[in-house]
Order: C-alpha cells, then structure tokens, then sequence
C-alpha cells in the first residue's frame, strides 16, 4: 500500500474546528470563513461544491499548510500547526510541470525534496509511470504532451510521496469534456488502488457525484455547507452510471443546495450573494 495512512476505520484525516479566515484590503470585508468546522474520514473521498468566491481554495489553501487560520484549528493525519505544511498533498489548477525536467524527473521532485537520492527517486517515479500507462512517455518534455498527458504526470508527481491526504483543486477545470471525463475515470482507478484520503475541490456538480463518496456544498458569506450528502453508489463507478436516475436525483440536490431552481419549481434561480 503506498499510503501509510489510508485505512484506518472511524480515523479522522482532515479537520476544521472553529476555523474563522478573512483578507484584509478586500472587497467584500466579512469573512470568507467564521467558526466553519469539517471533517473527512481516512480513505474518504470528499469532494466541495460552491460558487467562485465561496471559500472551496481557501479551505483547500488550509488543509495544505499554505495559509493559517486566523482563529479555529486544522488537522491533518493528526498534525497540528506548521506540522500540517508536510502532511498533504496539494494538485493545484495548473500542472505547473518544469518544462526542463523530463517526465520521469517532473515525478520525482517531492520525492527528491524529501531527501531521496537521485537514482532511488527516479526507479520510484519510474514504477509509477509504468503503473498508471505513462511509462513510455517518462522521458519526454511536458511541451510534447498533451492538457491531458500534462495533468495525468502533475497527479502522478502528487501521488509519489505517498502522503496520507490528497487536496485536489479543479485539477481537470481545463480540459474539455471528452478529456475530464476519461480523467475522472483515471482518477478513481489511482485513487482506488491507493486507498487514499481525498478532497477535491470543484465547480463540476457531476464530477463531484460521479467521483466522491460525500459532497459538501459550501454557500455564502460567511461560508457554511448547505448539505453533506453521502454517495452510496458501488465502485468501481461506470460512466453510464451519469444516465441513470438516481444520479440525476443526487445531481438534484447539490444542484438545489447550491440555490438553482430545478425545471418545473418555476421562476429564476436564486443565490443567495455569496459568490
């Protein structure tokens, strides 16, 4: 198992308790969060739905140590502190791959950030490659991939020090829809065969419901979750599963907690200005 942390049943991964984080000098002077608390399970895979502004990269900015509250706590695998900057693994938007770095040194970095050697790090980075199906491209140049090669590498280079969390921000937000979707499918094989913890930052109602185990939909100003809903749905997940009507009815309701009149409730959909 590449992930120390990934079973460990009724275990806590990520916690919010109390969290209050506001900028100063912007437009909007409430706080973006104030007294939010949440938490996932270890091997969860929980995915945040909200509207731009919401606080979703804020909480997300948290988890992964880059930011600090300013009142409250933040846990993660049981750290604390500036503790938590070392616990998860953060996919921002971007790939952000080295164009100088070959494919196979792209997914090695953290591990030679940790203090692997070289040789060691790359036969760790190369297994992986060969692992997910990318392993004749491990001596390429990020510039001769293509948007969906590109990201596959930045999850692989996430994936590779094996921490216990993976926070994952809109990390297929720019592909087109063919692409994400054979993506969302990649991910779950990666993610399944790791047992990993997962927070997945999203606009895309769909892939929140086709990927997580739980979605909570953040709303407002101050944020708060409109609903925590449980996925019940078997994996490995199918993409004809999207067609089938209990999937439209959980679509449903974040789409409703999110604040969107469905078809047939009459009149505008209406937010509710915490975007």
């Amino acid at each position: 198992m590449l992930f120390a942390h990934a079973r460990a049943p009724g275990a806590v991964a990520l916690r919010l308790d109390g969290v209050v984080q506001a900028y100063a000098g912007a437009a909007d002077p409430r706080p973006v969060l104030e007294g939010l608390s949440m938490s996932v399970a270890q091997g969860q895979f929980c995915a945040v739905v909200g509207p731009s502004g919401s606080g979703k990269s804020t909480i997300l900015n948290l988890f992964a140590g880059l930011i600090a509250p300013e009142r409250g706590t933040v846990e993660v695998l049981g750290r604390r502190g500036p503790e938590v900057l070392a616990a998860a693994a953060y996919m921002p938007q971007r790939d952000a791959l080295m164009p100088w770095r070959t494919v196979v040194d792209n997914v090695a970095l953290p591990l030679r950030l940790a203090g692997v050697g070289a040789p060691e790090a790359r036969r760790r980075a190369q297994a992986l490659l060969e692992r997910f199906g990318l392993g004749a491209y491990a001596q390429a140049r990020p510039d001769a991939l293509s948007g969906g090669m590109r990201q596959r590498v930045a999850f692989l280079r996430t994936f590779a020090p094996g921490r216990g969390a993976l926070l994952l921000d809109e990390p297929f937000g720019a592909l087109d829809a063919l692409t994400r979707a054979e993506l969302q499918d990649w991910l779950q094989e990666a993610v399944l065969s790791a047992g990993a913890t997962v927070l997945l930052v999203t606009h895309d109602v769909d892939e929140a419901v086709y990927l997580a185990d739980r979605v909570l939909v953040l709303r407002g100003r101050p944020a708060r979750f409109a609903l925590d809903l449980a996925v019940p749905f078997a994996r490995p997940r199918r993409r004809d599963l999207t067609l089938t009507a209990p999937f439209a009815r959980l679509k449903g309701e974040v789409l409703a907690a999110l604040g969107m009149r469905l078809h047939g409730e009459g009149g505008p959909g209406g937010g509710d200005g915490g975007g």
